[in-house]
């Protein structure tokens, strides 16, 4: 097999620090061994739907990306997002320590943008410095309300009260 292989393999029960939502669940990962310690992660940790309080959040991982990490997060997330019932996908988005670029910047804005039918509601959190501007400018540009939160868990509740 090369290197471009998937295997799947288990997280074990253990909490990973960048993603304790995954303990336990089966992901797809690059047969080398890289892919959940944030070196060369694969498209399927990037976005992917969780459940909360019985309803779909489709999750957004855009933290310590860089373009690269960005755009494979925006491929992973538009087939969850762009099948479902116009005004009915939850959101949440993680942009902890995201790297932002003009073009990183244009990526966003441009998925936000497609998303808005699709979509009810939108939470971010990981928002600090530089991208809160970004995210300001994004809410105008695009027309989206998005609701901005500290702890991932409040987001969550806030998502499902939306729906």
């Amino acid at each position: 097999m090369g290197p471009e292989a998937l295997t799947l393999w288990r997280c074990m029960g253990r909490s990973s620090p960048r993603r304790p939502e995954h303990a336990g669940r089966v992901l797809a990962a690059p047969a080398n061994g890289l892919g959940y310690d944030g070196q060369h992660e694969s498209e399927m940790t990037r976005a992917h739907v969780i459940r909360y309080s019985g309803k779909d959040v489709v999750f957004i991982d855009f933290s310590k990306a860089t373009l690269e990490g960005i755009e494979a997060a925006i491929e992973a997330a538009i087939p969850l997002i762009r099948t479902r019932s116009p005004g009915s996908v939850l959101t949440l988005t993680d942009a902890g320590d995201i790297t932002i670029s003009t073009l990183a910047n244009k990526r966003i804005s441009e998925f936000m943008s497609a998303n808005k039918p699709y979509v009810r509601a939108s939470a971010v959190i990981g928002v600090s410095g530089l991208a809160s501007a970004v995210l300001a400018t994004l809410r105008i540009v695009t027309g989206r309300q998005i609701a901005t939160f500290e702890r991932r868990e409040a987001a969550l509740r806030w998502l499902v009260e939306q729906a």
